[in-house]
Formats: C-alpha cells, structure tokens, sequence
C-alpha cells in the first residue's frame, strides 16, 4: 500500500514548510504539493521541504483532481497546508485502511483541527460518525 498526499494551496507560505515536513515525518513518501497560482513563496517552500509541486489553476476541487491524477499512491490523502498530522498517523492510517478492506466497509478518516473548540453542530456531526457503521479515524489537534 502506498499512500500519496496532496495538499492543495494558495497563498499558503506561513503554513506549507510545516505541513510538508510533519506529513514526510510521520512516513509518507509521496508528498504533492497543488498550488493554484501563489503570489508568495509557497512554491519554493513546498520545493525546499520535500514535496513534488504542480503549479495550475486556482480552485481546491480543480487542484485536489489535478494531484489525484499525478499522485503515485493507490490510496489518497487530501490535507490542508495548515494542517499537522500526529507523528503515527501513517501507521493508524495504514491499519485503519487494512481493516476496512478486510471487513468490506466504507472508511472515513477526519482530522478535527478546531482552534476555538467545538461547537454543536460538529459535536453532532461527530456523535452520528461514532454511532455509524463506517469506520472513522479522527485525529484531534
């Protein structure tokens, strides 16, 4: 199994450096960076930490479809450039992705990254995914 993960971004230096090298550190190989159009310095940030750069129109559906067709992983994994992964996410990942396939369910893998906390409708959100039959990961950061 080979995981490849695509961060879609625009205008993102403060947070591309980070996002790239937690995600490489936690084991992944195949990092692609989709940028639509910076006017910062996200593309030489994304070139210097390690991930592989397309560079194409701007919009997150048209750039997530665009490193889906580039990525070399038989399995995706779409992260925003603010987004830090936990040091074993790869291996809950993996093993996540492994049970599923063996129990022929559906899976969902969310990470929450809620600054503010959070509120009712996402507490509701995730009391009905804990109560569903699909198999859900969540990351809390």
């Amino acid at each position: 199994m080979r995981i490849s993960v695509v961060i879609p971004t625009y205008n993102e230096v403060f947070w591309i450096d980070s996002a790239v090298k937690t995600v490489r550190k936690a084991g992944f190989q195949d990092v692609l960076v989709v940028d639509g159009g910076s006017s910062d310095r996200t593309v030489e940030r994304a070139l210097t930490s390690g991930a592989r750069v397309l560079e194409g129109p701007r919009g997150r559906a048209i750039q997530m479809n665009a490193g889906a067709r580039l990525a070399s992983g038989d399995t995706l994994l779409f992260l925003h450039a603010d987004t830090s992964l936990p040091s074993d996410s790869l291996r809950l990942i993996e093993r996540a992705l492994k049970d599923a396939s063996s129990s022929q369910s559906p899976l969902l893998i969310l990470q929450l990254d809620t600054p503010g906390g959070l509120d009712a409708s996402m507490r509701e959100i995730i009391q009905l995914l804990l109560t569903s039959p699909v198999p859900v990961v969540t990351f809390v950061a």
